[in-house]
């Protein structure tokens, strides 16, 4: 549904509601008013219809062979780093890390299907307690010299 509230309490045609005079067409099945609101209704059938066409003719019927769809040049020349996961080695994994994974690797792909030079970067993060043991470890052993 397409919310025209904000326009509605501006414009002076919604402060004195007229009943809507709407003709159904191919994409737009009904449309009626809700105090401030519009209610679009879509016919789903014409918009898969469109939808799916589109997108088969992007990927398996494209001039050039390849997949073409979702993809464009507006990231052309343009670089970003994408850090992602970095999990605290000294605590247990769990699926919030995997979570992480996946949406940095999903905006890398998207990035990248615009056009734009993806550096990703998957590490593994905080070393600070790993460090902590190892000074504390040495300090406390005498010094052997070889």
């Amino acid at each position: 549904m397409l919310d025209l509230s904000p326009l509605m309490h501006t414009h002076s045609l919604f402060s004195n509601p007229q009943p809507l005079q709407f003709k159904p067409d191919e994409w737009i099945e009904s449309v009626r008013q809700e105090k401030a609101f519009l209610h679009f209704t879509c016919r789903t059938p014409s918009l898969f219809k469109q939808v799916l066409t589109q997108i088969h003719d992007l990927t398996k019927d494209s001039p050039t062979g390849q997949p073409e769809y979702g993809r464009n040049d507006s990231g052309k020349g343009k670089r970003i780093v994408i850090e992602y996961s970095s999990p605290n080695i000294a605590k247990n994994f769990h699926v919030g890390h995997l979570r992480s994974t996946i949406i940095g690797a999903y905006l890398a792909n998207l990035y990248k299907a615009n056009g734009w030079d993806v550096t990703s970067v998957n590490y593994l993060g905080d070393w600070g307690t790993q460090v902590i043991h190892l000074v504390q470890f040495y300090r406390s052993r005498p010094y052997i010299p070889s």
